[in-house]
C-alpha cells in the first residue's frame, strides 16, 4: 500500500499518457482486447480476469519487444496486424506460469510462481499488478479461440474481420 496514493495516481496517469504518446495504436489495441475479455466477464480482476492496468502494460511490453518477436518494425505495422499479432503471443507463445512481463524494460523474465501472472508496476517495481489476474487460462484460452478465429474469417470471407468477434450489443 502506498502512502501516497495521490502521489502514484498521478505518476501512473502520466506514465501511460507518455506511452500513449509513444505507441500510436495503444489505445485502439487495449479498446480491442479490454472489449473482447469484457464480453466474457474477464475484464475484472476481483473476478479473476484482466484490469486496464494490467492490460496496458502487456501492450507496452508487447510494443516494447515487437520487433524482436515479429521482425518487423512498429510503425510499419497495421492494427490488424497487431491484433493478431498480440492475440497470438499472448495466447499461443507466452507461458504466463514462468514468465513475468516488466514494462518498464519491455523484458520478459522468469519468475518464480507466487500467483497465476505477474506483471511488474513500473513504478513499484515490486508490486505485481497482475497477482489476482487468477483466470489468467481462461484469458489465454480466449486470446488463442479469438486468434483462429479471425484468422479463419481471414482466409475465408471479405468485409469487416472484427464485426463477428466484437459485436455491439443491440437493444
Amino acid at each position: 500500500m502506498s502512502a501516497n496514493p495521490t502521489l502514484d495516481v498521478q505518476t501512473h496517469v502520466e506514465l501511460v499518457s507518455s506511452y500513449l504518446e509513444t505507441y500510436e495504436h495503444m489505445q485502439d489495441l487495449c479498446m480491442f482486447v479490454k472489449i473482447l475479455l469484457k464480453q466474457q466477464k474477464l475484464n475484472e480482476v476481483h473476478k479473476g480476469g484482466v484490469s486496464s492496468n494490467t492490460l496496458q502494460y502487456m501492450v507496452v511490453s508487447f510494443f516494447k519487444n515487437y520487433e524482436n518477436h515479429f521482425g518487423t518494425k512498429l510503425e510499419d505495422v497495421s492494427l490488424g496486424t497487431l491484433v493478431m499479432d498480440f492475440l497470438y503471443l499472448y495466447g499461443f507463445i507466452f507461458n504466463f506460469e514462468t514468465i513475468a512481463i516488466r514494462p518498464s524494460t519491455g523484458t520478459y523474465e522468469r519468475y518464480t510462481r507466487t500467483s497465476c501472472m505477474c506483471v511488474w508496476d513500473p513504478i513499484h517495481e515490486l508490486n505485481n499488478v497482475a497477482a489476482g489476474s487468477y483466470n489468467i487460462h481462461q484469458v489465454q484460452e480466449l486470446f488463442r479461440s479469438s486468434y483462429n478465429f479471425l484468422k479463419q474469417k481471414l482466409y475465408c470471407s471479405r468485409g469487416s474481420y472484427f464485426a463477428g468477434l466484437v459485436a455491439p450489443k443491440i437493444v
